[in-house]
């Protein structure tokens, strides 16, 4: 699985050194209240390495440079069994004493009491030897059970739910039983469980969203490399090229193969633009689908990344094969309309009478012999073009179509540049806005001449 995170703890030594030296059993409650009454019976703590990590230390005891590596520590070490008896301890000094051996942590618990203390008086020797073995073992017996509870079960709970939450279970929590270090651990524990599972939900709900909003969404959207090369591809471009996720994958530039001859240096030179950062990638151009049809797309992307050093881009492309052909049945409808006012001599215009702006079809600037766009095509050009004995009557028409609502319908005369004349024949509708005022008149010319 995917590594989330790292779990430390830790625990102070001072709390074993209340345990082992005796300052705990002072406490109220303390199951050692009343133990170790003995001062001279010192208690502590070994590791592998002959370190003294906690324990009770005799009045006047100085910290030795050298390693605990007396019987006890390295019976532990190289047995893995506990001793009690009589040997010297870490000072060289005899000592009756007793240990038990953590295999697990390779740690060693020792009691030791002074030879010659655990001995006298003479005639009681075998009395206190006694009384000291059960002693000994009775509070080696509380101190394990003790470090037990405390410390080892408490970390055996956290590496668990630490391997669970590795595993993927996040809703977990550990009891925080104690107000020590250990409890403290538990409850940050708790909480950082807690917040991943957060942050999981919250990422898996925005991966179904994208996820539904890639697999709905008429457009394709699509990942690519600086080399042309698609590393992703939404599902629904089976439903527009009829090649599925797992065929384009296959083969990474199927993509652009599939670009009509006339459009592949266009998507080319705009592929490399983008990546070169020159300008965003917008194109149409046509592709050829599996069952050998031309279908036009719309193909974008604003800019691009970089991941893992390799510069990628996002995009989307749509199909406007519909929108081409209407764009198409447009052109093809102006140029019949074109060739028809041709044949009939008759132009059409469309007067913007609130911004005196007209528009002239191109039959119309030929009836006037002007050539598209040489002259502003206002309500004044066209006036002036009006023969001069016929325009008060073409002014007249104008107006009573406009104010009295009759139709733009007469027959007058125009001049041309050259001088010659030439009679036409307007037609024309007005519009009016909802209080009445033109707004906008539409009307043909025809040369009737």
């Amino acid at each position: 699985g995917l590594q989330t995170g790292v779990i430390a703890n830790f625990i102070p030594l001072s709390g074993l050194d209340d345990v082992l030296s005796g300052r705990s059993r002072q406490e109220p409650g303390s199951i050692f209240r009343g133990l170790l009454s003995r001062k001279k019976i010192e208690a502590y703590l070994v590791d592998k390495n002959g370190v003294r990590l906690a324990g009770s230390r005799p009045a006047g005891y100085t910290e030795p440079k050298l390693t605990v590596e007396t019987l006890p520590v390295q019976t532990c070490l190289n047995k893995k069994e506990a001793v009690s008896g009589f040997y010297k301890n870490y000072m060289g000094v005899d000592v009756a004493g007793a240990s038990t051996c953590m295999p697990a942590l390779q740690w060693t618990l020792l009691v030791e009491r002074n030879e010659l203390e655990a001995l006298a008086p003479f005639e009681s020797m075998r009395r206190d030897a006694v009384i000291a073995g059960i002693i000994v073992a009775g509070l080696i017996s509380l101190l394990f059970i003790a470090f037990y509870r405390t410390v080892i079960l408490q970390l055996q709970r956290l590496s668990e739910a630490a391997g669970a939450l590795a595993a993927g279970d996040y809703n977990i929590a550990i009891p925080a039983r104690t107000n020590d270090e250990i409890g403290a651990l538990a409850e940050s524990f708790n909480g950082m469980a807690h917040g991943i599972m957060s942050r999981d939900l919250a990422l898996k709900t925005s991966e179904e969203k994208y996820r539904s909003l890639i697999l709905n969404i008429p457009d394709v959207t699509w990942t690519a490399n600086g080399a042309a090369e698609l590393v992703f591809i939404s599902p629904n471009i089976e439903k527009l090229s009829g090649y599925s996720q797992e065929e384009v994958y296959r083969d990474s530039r199927l993509w652009f193969l599939l670009a009509h001859p006339d459009d592949v240096d266009k998507v080319i030179n705009a592929y490399r633009a983008l990546f070169a950062g020159e300008k965003g990638y917008d194109i149409e151009y046509r592709i050829k689908t599996k069952a050998g049809q031309w279908v036009w797309i719309r193909d974008r992307a604003t800019t691009t990344y970089v991941k893992d050093d390799v510069k990628y881009a996002d995009g989307v492309f749509s199909d406007i094969t519909e929108k081409k052909r209407s764009e198409e049945a447009m052109k093809d409808s102006a140029r019949r309309l074109r060739a028809a006012q041709h044949i009939a001599r008759m132009g059409s215009w469309d007067w913007d009478i609130l911004n005196n702006a007209m528009y002239w079809s191109e039959e119309v600037y030929r009836a006037f012999d002007l050539k598209e766009g040489a002259l502003g095509a206002t309500y004044e050009t066209f006036m002036n073009s009006v023969h001069p004995a016929d325009r008060d009557l073409v002014k007249k028409a104008f107006f009573d179509a406009m104010h009295r609502g009759k139709n733009y319908s007469i027959e007058h005369r125009i001049v041309l540049p050259e001088g010659r004349t030439r009679t036409v024949r307007g037609e024309g509708a007005v519009s009016f806005d909802g209080k009445g005022a033109p707004t906008r008149m539409l009307g043909t010319i025809q040369d009737i001449t």
